[in-house]
């Protein structure tokens, strides 16, 4: 159901995620997830091999953290009633790999407040070891003195532990908000509670609203790098439409084990051409969900050829905006060969546009193999035929605009198109 809530709470330690995440699945009647309890009741190999690596004392890895909570919200009870998940993801990793497994919340919440706060509200934490409910001395005592008779101090929320915790929670967490941009709230956690929740229940209460014209249907196409992901985020924010990724969609299928996704696996992992009739089922199946008939699209990855592309128009899935990205070979390498990833973050950098901000992230940055400079001239090369003949496929129906601009200013450029009045063949199709 595409109208329950879909919920993330996230905070640094002793923000009150807890007990925030229970009164909202009390008040909006949904089930409340909390990742590291689905550890012991997974009954997948995933579970088996979480409680393996935890009673190794090592970290689980973001793709085994998504297939946790994939299997989880899978469930019925979060279908029917939807969920409220509580602290993850904790790094961007873990952000894009929920996200490339189709778990995509309408609300992100941030609970924050001041380094000094959370230190002095963790000497009062304590823990009930019988039910692992979390309460406060102070701010949230127990009710029931037999509770209050067995309540023990929280090992995890030592003063060191604590400094520990709050230093890894600065460093990622604006990474982890980039994810959700569009969809995230800061609420001051350093107030009493009551006010704490009127404000996360004001702002789950919110619902997106659109200013398209019309229903926009836009497919975005260029060669590597042009842009296209960073312009479809810009667009789908701005105008709620439905950010369609190729790439992601049959990641996510892959993740999901759907009986398409286990057909395209064999193809991933070997780093081969997905057959055009898989992908485009999966494409079928996601365009023709209600939020995208009822807000739009923007599409990108996919056509890649004029065979493609005819096989889209023949499934009913005709794109009112056909917008081609032109950007030169030139820029593209140097877009392309001077991008860099932080291993530990997952933050994505340029080395001319966005360097890092510190030597310390600096020095660790990767290149991506696809990144290098024979890989990407190899890449061009062959999308540069299928640009072409794609070009040549849509005709008057597509516009090309200048790519090799600041993303603001190509930004303007596709605006302009989404805004100005549709195609004369496309007016009797269009919504």
């Amino acid at each position: 159901d595409n109208e329950v809530p879909k919920i993330v709470v996230q905070g640094p330690p002793c923000s009150g995620k807890h007990s925030v995440c229970a009164v909202v699945a009390s008040h909006l009647r949904v089930v409340h997830i909390i990742p590291r309890n689905l550890i012991e009741v997974d009954d997948t190999e995933a579970g088996a091999e979480a409680r393996a690596l935890c009673k190794a004392g090592k970290t689980l890895s973001a793709k085994l953290w998504a297939s946790l909570i994939v299997t989880r919200l899978s469930r019925s009870d979060c279908q029917q009633k939807g969920w409220v998940l509580e602290g993850h993801p904790q790094t961007r990793i873990e952000g894009l790999e929920l996200q490339a497994a189709g778990v995509l919340p309408k609300h992100f919440v941030l609970l924050d407040a001041g380094n000094v706060v959370l230190r002095e509200r963790a000497v009062g934490k304590r823990v009930d070891p019988r039910t692992g409910d979390i309460y406060h001395i102070t701010f949230h005592p127990p009710q029931d003195d037999e509770v209050s008779s067995r309540l023990v101090a929280d090992p995890a929320s030592s003063e060191e532990n604590i400094c520990d915790r709050l230093k890894i929670f600065r460093r990622d967490i604006d990474a982890v908000r980039s994810c959700y941009s569009s969809i995230s709230r800061r609420i001051d956690a350093d107030q009493p509670q009551q006010d704490v929740i009127a404000q996360v229940m004001e702002f789950l209460c919110v619902r997106a609203r659109t200013i398209a014209p019309h229903t926009p249907r836009v497919l975005l196409i260029g060669p590597t790098g042009s842009g296209k992901s960073s312009q479809a985020v810009l667009l789908s924010e701005k105008y709620n439409l439905i950010n369609v990724s190729c790439d992601q969609l049959l990641r996510q299928a892959v993740t999901s084990q759907t009986r398409t996704g286990i057909s395209m696996k064999p193809y991933l992992e070997k780093k081969i051409a997905v057959p055009d009739e898989l992908v485009l089922e999966v494409l079928k199946e996601r365009l023709g969900q209600l939020d995208t008939t009822t807000r739009g699209w923007v599409l990108h990855g996919f056509p890649n050829s004029s065979s493609q592309a005819d096989s889209l128009d023949k499934a009913g899935f005709v794109a009112n905006r056909v917008i081609f990205l032109d950007v030169p070979d030139d820029s593209i390498l140097d877009r392309l060969t001077n991008r860099r990833i932080d291993p530990v973050t997952g933050e994505r950098y340029h080395l001319v546009d966005k360097p890092a901000r510190t030597p310390e992230v600096r020095m660790r940055l990767e290149t991506h193999p696809e990144d290098e400079l024979d890989a990407v001239k190899k890449r061009l090369g062959k999308q540069r035929l299928h640009l072409a003949d794609l070009s040549d496929f849509y005709g008057d129906r597509c516009q090309h605009i200048n790519g090799n601009l600041g993303p603001d200013r190509v930004l303007e450029l596709l605006e302009s198109n989404i805004i100005l009045p549709l195609p004369k063949q496309l007016v009797q199709s269009d919504d």
